[in-house]
């Protein structure tokens, strides 16, 4: 996304709360102005506004790892996630990502809008395995806030962009009731932490 209202370029990363801070930002959902350029890696976005790039603020959002795989199972089709709820422990409550390795992955994981573009014109050298965000961030920035705080970082946004509005909504919110850690059996949960293991390393995120 971009808003040369408030010359800013946004990463949305999926299912990070991006279509809140969309309608915050430019009123609607990127989606209605553009569906191909909703989900860019930044590498995608530094090509695409290449005349704003280097002027324009550039900031993203990332959540909990566990936490977002779960809320993922909103689009199984996109991210070809699937939750098997199972009937024994401890097999039962078992997340498969084998349907988003294969789309994405599996060795590097690289989260593309894959409706709108080929893995073959994506993955450079520069992405890596063990993580997703990483790959996605694939280009410096300049603000990095989280979900976990999500009202804080954008309040922040707010006086650096110079927006007049509080961002109050949340699109897309998932209606789950447990908690994040009731989908994951131990073998699940080391799966994600093998995928993200960089970035829970660089952002502090636990299981």
């Amino acid at each position: 996304m971009i808003s040369h209202k408030y010359q800013c370029i946004f990463i949305h990363i999926p299912r990070v709360a991006g279509t809140s801070i969309e309608k915050w930002l430019c009123g609607s959902d990127w989606w209605e102005i553009d569906p191909a350029t909703k989900h860019l890696l930044a590498s995608q976005a530094r090509q695409l506004y290449s005349d704003f790039w280097e002027s324009y603020f550039k900031f993203t959002f990332v959540r909990n790892p566990w936490d977002r795989m779960v809320s993922a199972l909103k689009f199984p089709d996109y991210f070809g996630v699937r939750y098997d709820r199972g009937r024994i422990p401890p097999f039962g409550r078992s997340l498969d990502f084998g349907g988003y390795k294969t789309r994405f992955g599996p060795d590097p994981v690289v989260e593309f809008d894959h409706r709108f573009y080929e893995r073959s014109s994506i993955v450079s050298p520069r992405h890596a395995a063990k993580q997703v965000y990483g790959n996605i961030i694939d280009e410096p920035i300049d603000f990095i806030g989280r979900f976990e705080t999500l009202v804080k970082d954008c309040s922040q946004l707010r006086d650096i962009l110079g927006v007049d509005e509080i961002m109050t909504i949340h699109s897309e919110k998932s209606t789950r009731k447990a908690r994040y850690r009731h989908y994951y059996n131990t073998s699940t949960a080391q799966e994600v932490a093998d995928m993200y293991a960089n970035d829970n390393e660089r952002f502090g995120f636990a299981f």
